[in-house]
């Protein structure tokens, strides 16, 4: 009798812990600190610096973080720097997901893009092209933002997936009409970008296209 019930409690002990080891395992997998640096010469290679901030919670410590980000998705560490003079404008409302096929998915609803004063702005055809082009996306969005340097475009979003939190950097191209993406992170917003290379920058293989016959309209 007194075997069976250590034996119950062992196994009891052993499920209490599973939480503890799933906690553990995520975290390591997800610290920021513990990432994998890609060998690249940020000199020639390194496309952009992005700066990057953190609230912490259940599997990130919080803090800013600098990276050097090439293509392929190569990413190292780096040094403060100053960022590109930078516009934020803000399109979440955009969009809205429903389940196909018990999928997640994205349709464009109004296209209503806002500034960082929160005013409506005009929706300009990159604007339009920016918004379909997020719509494609497989997973609730929750941030769909522009950011928009003096020469360059980029798109930010947030993803709404379960135990963790998607923030992915794209580079828009405004003669192919596409998005590029350059890196993902989990639970980590983009806040500053200083372009390196602009040529390497305009060579990123394209993540996401409009139909050939797409004519995106700007409507608000």
């Amino acid at each position: 009798m007194k075997s069976k019930c250590r034996g119950c409690l062992t196994l009891m002990a052993f499920f209490l812990s599973l939480p503890v080891l799933l906690y553990l395992v995520l975290y390591l997998c997800n610290d920021t600190s513990n990432f994998d640096q890609d060998s690249f010469d940020p000199e020639t290679s390194g496309i952009v610096k992005v700066m990057t901030v953190s609230d912490g919670g259940m599997w990130h410590e919080p803090g800013t973080f600098f990276y050097t980000l090439a293509d392929h998705k190569r990413i190292q560490s780096s040094d403060a720097f100053e960022p590109d003079k930078m516009s934020v404008y803000d399109a979440s409302s955009s969009t809205r997901s429903y389940i196909e096929n018990g999928k997640v998915a994205n349709r464009v609803s109004r296209i209503r893009v806002l500034d960082e004063n929160n005013k409506k702005v005009p929706v300009t055809q990159e604007f339009g092209d920016i918004v379909h082009l997020a719509s494609q996306i497989n997973h609730d969005i929750m941030v769909l933002k522009i950011l928009k340097t003096e020469a360059h475009t980029f798109v930010y979003t947030e993803l709404n997936v379960n135990l963790w939190t998607p923030c992915t950097l794209y580079s828009y191209n405004p003669e192919t009409r596409s998005l590029a993406e350059i890196y993902e992170w989990d639970d980590q917003k983009v806040t500053a970008i200083k372009v390196l290379n602009p040529e390497l920058l305009s060579k990123l293989s394209p993540s996401l296209k409009l139909p050939a016959s797409k004519e995106t309209s700007a409507t608000q």
